[in-house]
């Protein structure tokens, strides 16, 4: 017995079946969840080391090159990335598709445990990550600025309890992460001459203050039929504890020799939204949350706790919040954008079937498959714990001009028996047994070409394209499902038997394909040819298209940046963004402004112009650039570059970059190859702002350590350094505990002793025999040209060379012409050159889509 005649025997039991399917394709629909992309994890694991206050060579040599030879062993791993700048290091662990992430993260996290002792003792911090910001968080689904009336400095406290947890409360949100603003710690800052004046060594102070911070459980002590637990609780819980803490048995207190505060400590970053002051703030989403309703919520709350009371001396109500990404609102776009497309193009189809079947009620039978099959795959990706995201909606909708294919068929069949004389039921049964494994195969053909999509090897294209090729696939089986039982049994109730009467214009159509045919079959050499010629016509077209597979949009504001060509100093970065800021403000009109935002760093300084609502496109932002580019008026040692922004839904970075990467041991080497690869790309036509990773250095005071004569005074190299690195990085205690959590201890001397050049020069040493020295005797400051970052890859020291290409060309444009340049450059030994990881990339998606197309032609 074939389908078809099942159901029309046993229809009570398939209309069962089909009301099941659709009740349990309708609860699916209100529970699967919304998501911008398919959630996956990238084969990739960040350490991040912080490390502050060093120079970028010593991090790279003793961090990052002791990690990264230690990483190296690791089962999978493909590629090895590390950046060393002055605030630490950070090694990007790369491996293979389907390496076991999990079980990478243990082996890392032994490896590190094993090499501690080689690194330096005064480490802040090792972390192990899935990202660049956070060891624990997923991608944020929310990014914004929060402004504050006035500088959110010591204000961590209330932020945390009248902002952060609320927001930690909305359901499906599983973490708020602020910038900006940090909690207080415990400085203890020393003063130098009262050290000396009570004979006390720095190492004893810090010594004491750790051995006089803890708790400690002591074990259990039975007293009578009493079981008491000992504990002795010695920890700091008071800054006064700390002030008071004994040093000497003669009466010497911390307070003697050293300034105690409570207070926030240094940012490294700032922010301003429209002139004032703002923090950074991040919200990560659940796994499984409804990323756009947990967004909306997330804002919702944000304008309630703008409105309270309780912050009204804190928080700016009008414009205070600037939401510049917001995954919530991106989703609901795209995914209204790609289900309007299915519903035009399903009743388009459903038009053109009704031209052609020239009956509404067969029409309507065929249209049927359509939600029907679209429920059932909706059934099954629920069933399978995934989400509706774009790509799936993509291949509903793609899977949508074929789903009738199955229904027009059978019903045809069944027609043409109706016409021979058949009832209703008889014909519906009949007709469409005739062409089950008509269909059967031509469904299976369909799924098929598919297949590759799905069974390709892992990687993030593949992995994008069997989310489409799943959802195509399931819809087609889903629609011969529908095809060969409810087309029957709704024919078989719904039609009745009648001669159909074929119009003028059918007959017209059918003789000019009779004649068509005709003529392919008497010039049988000629239509391949045709077929061919159409074929290679196509190669142009596909040539130009830009093989950029990740998403990507244009961004919502005009962004400026500020290049130095010294190294500036964070007061220096914010009088200049606060410059800008008002040469911009009086023209906010002009520049179609609806937020002005500033960020600034010790390395990096921007300010971006958000347009308002509705006047957001490429003309505008081109129309603001250069509107901005002539506001601003030339300074020496700064450069503003208008640049033009990428904004991706995993990464950020500049469109129509193009660029090649120089490897080897010796930077000194490697720099001087790197500059005449860039006069090679400055000839090369079409290339503007060409770039290179070395020419971006700061100036360093070096301090050249005097054996002879530090020998003659006692001292040491470890005394010298031991001295300046307390004076200037500080060093970390045992941690001091709050109502609010635990914050950090600091061990610094008084800033006073570190405000000029000369002071560090006349900075005292004790040596051996208890003599005060100034470092000018045992060593020489002199300046030097230092580096920003450095930067390696694959355990090679690497510098990048690059620039920005044209409007309408692609990357591939300029790969022939950037190889013909540098083809006469003969590297030394040892060192080689290779394109931008961008561009290796985009080729090798190109030749994994090219794989899969080809293959699915095969099949």
């Amino acid at each position: 017995m074939t389908l078809p005649e099942l159901a029309i025997r046993r229809h009570v039991t398939m209309l069962m079946i089909l009301v099941s399917i659709v009740v349990l394709g309708g609860i699916s629909l209100t529970r699967l969840p919304l998501a911008f992309m398919p959630d996956f994890e990238e084969p990739e694991v960040m350490v991040r080391v912080r490390y502050p206050g060093s120079a970028p060579e010593q991090v790279e040599y003793m961090i990052t090159r002791p990690i990264e030879d230690a990483m190296g062993s690791l089962d999978g791993i493909k590629t090895i990335w590390s950046r060393s700048e002055d605030w630490g290091s950070i090694i990007r662990l790369e491996f293979e598709w389907g390496s076991n992430i999990h079980l990478a993260k243990v082996e890392i996290w032994e490896k590190l445990d094993r090499i501690r002792k080689d690194l330096p003792e005064d480490i802040q911090e090792i972390s192990v990550m899935d990202d660049w910001d956070d060891k624990d968080a997923e991608d944020p689904i929310l990014e914004g600025r929060l402004s504050f009336k006035h500088n959110p400095k010591n204000a961590y406290d209330i932020v945390d309890r009248r902002i952060v947890r609320p927001l930690q409360r909305v359901p499906g949100v599983a973490q708020v992460k602020l910038e900006g603003v940090s909690p207080r710690e415990v400085r203890v800052n020393l003063r130098l001459a009262d050290l000396e004046a009570h004979n006390i060594s720095i190492r004893d102070v810090r010594r004491l203050i750790d051995a006089n911070n803890f708790d400690q459980s002591l074990g259990k002590l039975t007293d009578l039929d009493q079981v008491y637990q000992l504990r002795m609780t010695g920890a700091y819980s008071d800054v006064e504890h700390i002030r008071d803490l004994a040093l000497r048995g003669d009466g010497l207190r911390l307070r003697d020799i050293a300034e105690v505060t409570f207070q926030e400590r240094e940012h490294r970053e700032a922010r301003h939204l429209n002139g004032k002051s703002a923090i950074g703030i991040s919200i990560s989403a659940e796994p499984k949350a409804n990323v756009p309703e947990v967004c909306e919520a997330v804002q919702a709350r944000i304008h309630e706790l703008q409105q309270d009371p309780r912050l009204q001396d804190l928080l700016v109500k009008e414009g205070g919040f600037l939401v510049w990404m917001d995954r919530g609102a991106e989703i609901r776009r795209t995914l209204k954008d790609l289900l309007m497309s299915g519903i035009y193009g399903a009743l388009l189809a459903s038009i053109v079937l009704y031209i052609f079947l020239r009956r509404f009620s067969t029409t309507l039978i065929s249209v049927l498959c359509i939600p029907f099959s679209l429920i059932v795959t909706c059934a099954f990706m629920w069933s399978q714990d995934t989400s509706l995201n774009t790509l799936s909606l993509l291949g509903l909708i793609v899977g949508i001009g074929m789903l009738v294919d199955n229904a027009v068929v059978v019903i045809e069949s069944i027609f043409r028996y109706q016409e021979m004389g058949y009832d209703s039921k008889t014909s519906s049964r009949i007709g469409a047994s005739d062409v089950s494994t008509a269909v059967i195969a031509a469904t299976l053909t369909s799924v098929i070409t598919f297949l590759p999509l799905i069974f390709n090897k892992s990687s993030e294209l593949n992995i994008f394209l069997s989310e489409i090729g799943i959802t195509i696939c399931i819809t087609l089986l889903a629609s011969l499902f529908i095809s060969q039982t409810l087309i029957p049994l709704a024919t078989s109730w719904v039609i009745k038997a009648r001669v159909r009467k074929k119009q003028a214009w059918v007959l017209w159509l059918e003789k000019r394909y009779v004649r068509l045919l005709k003529f392919n079959l008497r010039n049988r050499w000629l239509t391949p040819l045709i077929l061919a010629a159409m074929g290679v016509s196509t190669y142009y077209p596909w040539s130009t298209v830009d093989m950029d597979f990740g998403h990507s949009r244009i961004a919502s504001y005009a962004e400026i940046r500020y290049d130095y060509s010294e190294s500036a100093s964070m007061q220096a970065r914010e009088k200049m963004i606060t410059k800008v800021e008002n040469i911009l403000e009086p023209h906010r009109e002009e520049l179609l402004a609806k937020n002005i935002y500033s960020y600034w760093s010790e390395h990096h300084t921007m300010t971006r112009i958000y347009l308002k609502d509705g006047m957001v496109n490429e003309a505008n932002i081109e129309k603001v650039r250069n509107r901005v580019e002539k506001l601003l008026p030339p300074i020496p040692g700064l450069e503003f570059k208008l640049a033009e922004p990428k904004v991706s839904y995993r990464r950020g970075g500049h469109r129509r970059l193009v660029g090649v990467q120089v490897t080897g041991e010796d930077v000194e080497v490697i720099k001087v190859w790197a500059e005449k690869m860039r006069d090679r790309f400055r000839g090369i036509e079409g290339l503007e702002h060409t770039w290179s990773t070395h020419e971006r250095e700061k100036t360093e005071l070096h301090l050249e350590f005097n054996r002879e004569a530090a020998s003659n005074y006692g001292v040491s190299a470890s005394a010298v350094a031991e001295t300046v690195g307390l004076t200037f990085r500080g060093r970390h205690l045992s941690r001091f505990r709050t109502p609010y959590g635990e914050r950090e201890m600091r061990l610094t001397l008084d800033e006073k002793e570190t405000e000029s050049l000369s002071q560090l020069q006349q900075l005292p040493i004790v040596s051996s025999g208890s003599r005060k020295v100034p470092i000018a005797a045992v060593a020489d400051v002199n300046r030097r040209r230092g580096r920003y970052r450095i930067e390696r890859e694959d355990r090679l020291t690497s510098i990048w060379v690059g620039g920005h290409y044209q409007k309408g060309q692609t990357a591939e444009d300029y790969t022939e012409a950037i190889e013909k340049a540098l083809a006469d450059i003969q590297l030394p030994p040892g060192y080689t050159w290779n394109f931008h990881k961008e561009t290796k990339e985009k080729q090798e998606r190109y030749w994994e889509f090219a794989e899969s197309l080809i293959l699915a032609l095969i099949l």
